[in-house]
């Protein structure tokens, strides 16, 4: 019996002898071509994974024109076709910022109780309604600096959020439907001073 079993050992390790050479002969022999294509698969696809992600490719910004400005403009383009001043801004008019920052103490032992909210609003209104005819018309807002674009939009979304936290005020001030009006307006006006922030510069 053992000697049955070495027999067949011998014959296994003797047919593996035979055949090695002849696979080592077939694969040595490869189709040129056919390696040279698997290569370049692998390094292909080697490269591709090794590749940083662009922060662009993540998150591609929304292309914005002065069409979608126009869209959001908060006056009628029919009756201002063109900007009350054209005016360069080199930097943004301190007093709507002045105004906007008074109104933060609204409600507060801070609030100036001699200062009338009305004629407050009313001169804020009266400050933003000149720098959206003049500097910000669709037809000046490509000219003005990236940072005066950036200061008129914090501006006017400190003044949006004023005007939400303090809604109820608003309506007692002005009536529901009045105050309504007021935040409906300043938040058109912050939406089109968001898209100007993404507006081409043109000196």
């Amino acid at each position: 019996m053992f000697t049955s079993i070495r027999s067949v050992s011998l014959f296994g390790l003797l047919s593996l002898a035979i055949i090695l050479p002849f696979l080592c002969a077939i694969n040595a022999h490869e189709d040129p071509a056919e390696a040279e294509s698997r290569r370049l698969r692998a390094q292909s696809s080697n490269w591709v994974h090794s590749q940083p992600v662009s922060s662009t490719q993540i998150h591609s910004p929304p292309e914005v024109s002065i069409d979608d400005y126009r869209s959001e403009y908060p006056f009628r383009l029919q009756k201002w076709p063109e900007p009350k001043i054209r005016q360069k801004l080199q930097t943004y008019p301190t007093q709507a910022q002045r105004l906007v920052d008074d109104l933060q103490y609204f409600g507060t032992a801070d609030w100036n109780p001699t200062d009338n909210l009305k004629t407050h609003l009313k001169t804020f209104d009266a400050a933003i309604t000149r720098l959206t005819l003049g500097p910000f018309h669709p037809k000046t807002v490509e000219q003005q600096p990236p940072s005066v674009r950036e200061m008129h939009y914090d501006v006017l979304g400190q003044f949006t959020s004023w005007l939400n936290t303090h809604r109820s005020d608003l309506d007692s001030l002005e009536g529901t439907d009045e105050a309504r009006k007021r935040v409906g307006r300043y938040e058109r006006a912050l939406r089109a001073a968001d898209i100007a922030r993404a507006l081409p510069y043109i000196e």
